[in-house]
């Protein structure tokens, strides 16, 4: 295991006992330092509880950069976005029996009706059943609400990735996968809420590590594309803004691992602290 001994700022990065932060200071010489924090898209209260130290780093920036611009989501995003491609629904993948099946289930453990989302893409649908397991505490969820921030503070935004790459990606997702990560929550939905319970715990704890590894777990066969093709795109974003005081927000489970964010930009030189 590889160890960076930096004196009292030492950084154990290959080590599996990566500091439990959730924020990072980044620094390179004769660069701006910057900051990375790891996000949840979800309004329960657990998502806000490092949300004062992110807002005091504002003051100290001048850009904000979430993994999309959310500003142009809002204007661009379309519902068939979100939608199987060439009118397909989920009905039509399944039998009508085993459809009326999920959706009593869904039902009966979501409080969602199947039949309304027919026609979305698989993955859309789990995202729903996970924020339907959590509490909306606050009116946005956490990546919305430092959004809206940066507006007040009138700092430059943007994102990380295009909303087309992002697009992209989930089309290219193949629709037979995200059906079968359906079907194991819907017969597993004790195992499923368990395992949302644990990520929710983990990010209290800011146990990037944790979450890295469950989320690393639970994307089956998109974690290259989810996580480690994304992780390299938006690290090699991250550097070419090294020359402006910026604070970036992306999803907690894209910091930690071998191929995690942090690790990335690591190995570009920079130093990196928890905060």
């Amino acid at each position: 295991m590889a160890v960076s001994s930096l004196g009292e700022a030492a950084i154990f990065y290959f080590s599996p006992m990566l500091h439990k932060s959730l924020l990072w200071k980044i620094e390179k010489k004769d660069r701006y330092t910057c900051y990375l924090f790891g996000t949840m898209h979800v309004r329960d209260k657990v998502a806000f509880t490092q949300v004062e130290k992110v807002l005091n780093l504002m003051k100290s920036c001048t850009t904000f950069k979430s993994e999309i611009d959310l500003e142009q989501a809002r204007e661009s995003l379309r519902i068939s976005d979100y939608q199987l491609p060439d009118g397909l629904r989920i009905s039509d993948l399944i039998s009508q029996s085993r459809f009326d099946k999920w959706d009593r289930m869904m039902q009966k453990a979501f409080g969602l009706s199947l039949s309304p989302m027919d026609n979305m893409l698989p993955l859309i649908i789990i995202n729903r059943l996970t924020e339907s397991l959590l509490d909306d505490s606050n009116a946005y969820p956490l990546d919305v609400y430092l959004w809206h921030k940066a507006v007040e503070a009138r700092l430059d935004r943007g994102g990380l990735e295009t909303l087309e790459e992002q697009i992209s990606t989930m089309r290219a997702m193949e629709i037979q996968e995200q059906i079968r990560m359906l079907k194991g929550i819907i017969r597993n939905v004790s195992g499923f809420k368990s395992s949302v319970k644990g990520l929710v715990e983990m990010y209290r704890d800011q146990d990037i590590a944790g979450l890295h590894k469950k989320s690393r777990k639970s994307l089956g066969p998109f974690k290259q594309t989810l996580l480690k093709d994304r992780n390299i795109k938006m690290s090699n974003r991250i550097a070419s803004h090294e020359n402006t005081p910026s604070i970036f927000a992306v999803g907690a489970a894209h910091l930690a691992g071998q191929e995690g964010m942090l690790n990335l930009l690591k190995k570009m030189d920079y130093t990196l602290k928890p905060m």
